[in-house]
């Protein structure tokens, strides 16, 4: 591993010591959600459930509402809740390959909540607004989550 993944790693870690770390479920869904291994497909469904359902955590409180852009950290711990070994990275550079690829997703950042927020093709009508020379809730910008968390 790099020295300047390290130090990008290092950012990552220190930004979500102090957020909740635990997995997020839906307040229902229209179709389960199967995770086969295939991360991309997994995101894009975790964001396509994110248009209609509330998400929960595990003390059964509705942290956002449906129809709102969710951040890397709200995508991973939904992920989390497929396979608890899926990496907040693994995430970071799912997103950032489907973001560039055909646009799947789109997303921006938020000043509001001071993150990068992101939907998937079906709930979103605006084009993308990457601000990659903006730094993002990490400290970083979006072309750094290509390759964050590799060896």
């Amino acid at each position: 591993m790099t020295i300047t993944n390290l130090f990008k790693i290092k950012k990552v870690e220190k930004y979500i010591a102090h957020k909740p770390q635990t997995p997020l479920r839906f307040s229902r869904s229209s179709k389960k959600i199967k995770f086969t291994g295939d991360l991309d497909a997994l995101v894009i469904d975790i964001l396509n459930s994110t248009h209609r359902h509330w998400s929960i955590n595990i003390n059964n409180i509705h942290e956002t509402s449906p129809g709102r852009r969710r951040s890397a950290l709200d995508i991973w711990r939904h992920a989390l809740t497929y396979d608890p070994d899926i990496t907040i990275y693994a995430v970071m550079r799912s997103l950032f390959s489907l973001g560039n690829k055909d646009l799947l997703i789109g997303g921006f950042y938020c000043g509001n909540i001071g993150r990068r927020v992101f939907r998937s093709r079906e709930s979103y009508r605006f084009g993308n607004f990457w601000g990659e020379r903006d730094q993002d809730e990490f400290g970083l910008s979006f072309s750094d989550w290509e390759t964050i968390g590799l060896l």
